[in-house]
């Protein structure tokens, strides 16, 4: 697979500064022509410092978006592409605009049109967000699946992204942070869009201690286990364990489609995990931190395979 690229993006020109989300200093950047990526507006996101006893850490939310991209291109989720970038000497990331020239209505509003009654500036625990409500709304607009996805529906494919999020601990799968392309002309239908935004994942906040003591602690209560088992959505009502959000999806798939989702999970052997880490470089990401994370995924893994052993 070879090292993963780092794209320099300090002479690309500034098209908009992005106001959504709690990062600050992200921008949509229009690429070089003839340039490393695919032409267009890309979103750069500066990788964000935390502190700890007046010093400053990474927070990892740059590799960790990373991996999670080409986690799901492994399991055929379609996701906005992502690469790792540098802004005047300023690590972070860029992600591909997914728009495709059509307007992206996010899912707080998509809930709304289908019940005024929704809370659509609601933040932790929504009520009314549910799998439910979302497959209700995508039926009730006649959402396709994204372009380029062949045999799932919009519903289908929303769950892939409920089982990426629970494979990799994505907490922040909140109502604007997923929506559907609308076009200009009215006769045509809406399209889910590919998923976005994953920087919450993979413990990326953990420090390294913590993580070497996780993996090798026999405390049952610290073990790799008990920590996944610790992945909740801190957005959809009831704040729901993340691997039970996408069973609630994969119980109300066609079984075919399910079995599809197992048969990417089963593949996805740690041999293929450890690959995305190697590749890696080694200024964005420690050892430990792969090492954790693989662990991590490979727990969550083997939990969503047992849940769809329950559901055949």
């Amino acid at each position: 697979m070879g090292t993963f690229g780092v794209v320099d993006v300090s002479q690309w020109q500034v098209s908009a500064h992005e106001p959504m989300g709690s990062k600050a200093g992200k921008l949509w950047l229009e690429a070089l022509p003839q340039g490393p990526v695919e032409g267009g507006r890309w979103l750069f996101k500066p990788r964000t410092t935390q502190h700890e006893q007046s010093q400053q850490f990474p927070k990892g939310d740059d590799w960790a978006e990373k991996i999670v991209a080409e986690v799901a291109a492994l399991l055929n989720v379609p996701a906005a592409p992502v690469e790792l970038a540098r802004r005047d000497g300023v690590p972070g990331i860029i992600s591909r605009d997914i728009s495709s020239g059509q307007t992206l209505v996010l899912g707080n509003e998509v809930l709304f049109g289908q019940d005024p009654d929704y809370d659509r500036l609601g933040r932790r625990s929504v009520p009314g967000y549910t799998v439910g409500a979302v497959f209700g709304a995508l039926q009730a607009l006649g959402a396709s699946a994204p372009h380029g996805v062949t045999g799932r529906d919009a519903c289908s494919v929303f769950t892939g992204y409920l089982l990426l999020d629970a494979l990799v601990a994505n907490t922040d799968r909140h109502h604007e942070n997923w929506g559907i392309l609308v076009a200009s002309q009215a006769s045509m239908a809406p399209e889910l869009a590919a998923t976005f935004d994953h920087a919450s994942s993979l413990g990326f906040l953990l420090s390294d201690e913590e993580r070497l003591e996780r993996l090798h602690t026999r405390d049952t209560n610290r073990m790799m286990e008990a920590y996944a088992e610790r992945g909740h959505s801190r957005h959809f009502a009831g704040s729901p364990a993340l691997v039970d959000l996408a069973l609630d999806g994969l119980r109300q798939c066609p079984s075919a489609d399910r079995d599809v989702y197992r048969e990417g999970l089963e593949a996805l052997d740690g041999g293929a995990l450890e690959a995305l880490m190697v590749a890696m470089p080694e200024e964005r990401l420690s050892s430990l931190a792969g090492r954790f994370s693989v662990r991590l995924m490979e727990v969550n893994r083997r939990r969503l395979l047992d849940g769809l052993d329950r559901l055949s």
